[in-house]
């Protein structure tokens, strides 16, 4: 039998935080919740917590970046998802990489079904974040298209470029690797 993977909740709203706990905890996570930020980075001492869902204003104190920041440097390979119903237009300067954003009021299903794509790893996280793109431009994708052949595009469209900007450097004589700076 699978172990399941241990979350971290964070979020200074009880409601919103025991909601939270509560679907993830039916869709078989198990969940250590935190309203503060400051108890948060005592609960990431635990061991084997596979990811953190924080919201980013916790109220006086720390903030979500702040326990995502720290939560990296302890667990670099840990999964980060933010939510906020203001803050998303910082996510580019203060989130940590490979990290999701989910603005609020937001679904509980889509919050577990994001953590379980940030949990899977990087190829999953790519769709997660083009559907997010989408959602947020408010396209909505051809019934036709399923998310592995969406998955398979993207991830063409991504080695095209990556062919591209290597021709381009050996053409300008560069040998210096592109840097990649995605929160993707």
């Amino acid at each position: 039998m699978e172990h399941a993977p241990t979350l971290l909740v964070v979020d200074d709203e009880p409601v919103i935080r025991a909601s939270l706990a509560d679907a993830l905890q039916e869709a078989g996570f198990n969940v250590i919740d935190s309203p503060t930020g400051e108890q948060a980075l005592e609960e990431l001492a635990t061991p084997g917590i596979a990811g953190i869902v924080t919201d980013i204003r916790l109220g006086a104190g720390l903030n979500g970046w702040d326990v995502a920041r720290h939560a990296r440097r302890l667990h670099p390979r840990i999964a980060v998802l933010y939510i906020t119903g203001d803050s998303a237009i910082d996510w580019a300067s203060e989130g940590v990489t490979a990290s999701v954003m989910i603005q609020k009021p937001f679904a509980a299903a889509r919050i577990v079904t994001t953590v379980s794509d940030l949990l899977r790893g990087p190829e999953r996280l790519l769709l997660t974040r083009a559907l997010q793109v989408i959602d947020a431009a408010g396209i909505a994708p051809s019934i036709d298209v399923g998310f592995r052949d969406l998955g398979q595009q993207l991830r063409m469209t991504e080695l095209r470029a990556q062919s591209r900007r290597s021709a381009e450097r050996r053409n300008r004589g560069g040998s210096q690797p592109a840097a990649f700076m995605s929160k993707a």
